[in-house]
């Protein structure tokens, strides 16, 4: 059985959403209001269109690669930090 990549992405988004409420519940919805509701909603859709991508390549490469590159995020941040970002790296 397989499951489609929009169904797990779905279903993580769901689990987070259930860890969310309490604290909604306990806090208001102060806890998650924001200034800049634009920036947020173009944060969610771009980590959505990341994490699909991710899954559908977990579906597609040998996982021996999936976990050599996700070990690798790091370094490819801090590289793209220093040049894009001109983030001082020490």
């Amino acid at each position: 059985q397989e499951l489609h990549s929009l169904q797990v992405t779905f279903m993580r988004f769901a689990c987070s959403l259930l860890v969310l409420l309490p604290f909604i519940g306990f806090y208001g919805i102060k806890c998650i209001a924001t200034k800049r509701p634009g920036i947020q909603v173009l944060r969610g859709v771009m980590f959505w269109g990341g994490i699909m991508l991710w899954i559908g390549g977990i579906n597609t490469v040998p996982i021996t690669v999936t976990t050599t590159l996700s070990f690798a995020i790091p370094l490819f941040t801090l590289i793209l930090a220093y040049y894009i970002l001109r983030e001082k790296v020490s």
